[in-house]
């Protein structure tokens, strides 16, 4: 016999629709596990990272809130959340606040991973603390970017770099795009300051990573300027 489809098998098929970018079937199947479990909040948070995604920040607000009272303790749902209060220039107050919590939260988690990396005796198990670590740092990465773009929204903008300054310390390497835009985020903030050679030098360190266009665009724009 053929079992049906339960709400976590209808969402993990959606999970693998938004791996590959098809955003219109993961929300469809996230909306039908919501149908076989309303209280499957994961699905919820996945039609709200779908619809950033799309760029449809309304809506992903709207998803996002709607859990945000269900499962108070996900960092990763507060830093998205704050990321689309920053973008839509709303709550700024309560978006600090989250995605600071986030940083937070990510920072503990990632320091006791790295003590018991350090600690273990045992290869399999220090393999798999290392990637569990490798997860952590990116997600505080994020979440330190994030942290920037609410105080640039805020007008707050040395910690707006402070933040961003923090988040290229943990960024890998061939994270190239990633490190390019906070390079030319962070000259957007010193430009507010005032300090040119500070603006040139961080538009020079995005100019010799980004790979992006759209990106390489905006740097380029703001050479000119």
């Amino acid at each position: 016999t053929i079992e049906p489809p339960t709400a976590a098998s209808t969402f993990e098929e959606g999970v693998e629709y938004e791996t590959v970018g098809n955003y219109e079937r993961a929300i469809e199947h996230y909306k039908h596990a919501l149908q076989l479990d309303p209280e499957f909040y994961e699905a919820r948070i996945g039609m709200g990272n779908c619809h950033i995604a799309k760029g449809e920040l309304v809506e992903a607000r709207r998803e996002y809130e709607a859990v945000l009272s269900q499962i108070p303790g996900t960092p990763s749902l507060w830093n998205n959340l704050a990321h689309v209060y920053a973008e839509l220039g709303i709550r700024l107050d309560q978006a600090e606040e989250l995605v600071g919590k986030a940083v937070e939260r990510y920072q503990k988690s990632r320091n006791e991973l790295t003590l018991r990396a350090q600690r273990t005796k045992n290869e399999a198990d220090r393999f798999l603390l290392r990637q569990e670590l490798n997860d952590r740092t990116l997600e505080l990465m994020y979440a330190r970017g994030t942290l920037g773009q609410v105080r640039f929204k805020r007008k707050s903008w040395t910690l707006a770099i402070a933040a961003w300054t923090a988040a290229l310390e943990v960024a890998p390497l061939d994270y190239f795009d990633f490190r390019a835009k906070r390079n030319y985020e962070i000259a957007l903030a010193y430009r507010e300051l005032g300090q040119a050679s500070d603006v040139r030098r961080h538009l020079g360190k995005a100019m010799e990573i980004v790979k992006e266009p759209e990106l390489r665009k905006k740097i380029e724009k703001a050479l000119q300027q």
